[in-house]
């Protein structure tokens, strides 16, 4: 008994039928006719040529269904066989359209892919960036911290907290105390240059 894969229409197969096709020899419909046996009388089914009526094949009175098979047959598979050509190059069509498809995918998923990558590395780079300017910011706080807040009398007193001391510059008049009485060689504004007198510290 012959398998499945045996039935397959293989390429050997497909070739075998092929060349077994009549091709141009008795071209055109096969027809069938109910008709006598010449020679004992009994009627009997035959194959023929329409356009010149010779006699292809001749067979019993049961066999009908098999004469209109051979007959029809005569125009079915050449008709099979250019759908199977037709179809198989409409796969070959959509298959040289997939890999075209395919490709184009594939180059658009490597441009994703290479974006992803240049907008990952920018962010990095950005993200750097702020880091430094982040540490930048810092540390001009710190010295506007240090300029703010600077040690006057290097005991840690700022502007604010220091107070310089003042005191009576000596002379014995009524000005007020200020801020050059505890310096050497300064003299006070409150008089003149010709009545001033050098403080000593």
């Amino acid at each position: 008994m012959t398998s499945i894969d045996e039935r397959r229409m293989t390429p050997k197969r497909e070739r075998i039928v092929r060349q077994q096709q009549p091709g141009e020899w008795l071209a055109g419909p096969w027809t069938i006719r109910e008709t006598q046996s010449p020679t004992d009388g009994r009627t009997v089914w035959e194959v023929l040529h329409h356009e010149s009526k010779q006699v292809l094949a001749t067979l019993p009175d049961w066999a009908g269904n098999l004469a209109l098979w051979i007959a029809e047959s005569h125009e079915d598979i050449p008709e099979l066989l250019t759908e199977i050509d037709t179809l198989r190059a409409r796969v070959a069509e959509l298959e040289t359209a997939s890999q075209q498809w395919q490709g184009r995918w594939q180059e658009r998923c490597n441009h994703i892919a290479a974006q992803g990558l240049r907008w990952k590395a920018e962010a990095a780079g950005r993200k750097e960036h702020a880091e430094k300017l982040k540490a930048r910011v810092a540390e001009l706080e710190m010295l506007l911290s240090d300029l703010s807040e600077p040690d006057v009398d290097g005991a840690g007193r700022t502007y604010a907290e220091y107070q310089p001391p003042t005191q009576q510059c000596g002379h014995d008049d009524y000005h007020d105390a200020h801020e050059w009485a505890d310096k050497p060689h300064v003299w006070c504004p409150g008089h003149s240059y010709e009545t001033d007198a050098e403080v000593t510290a």
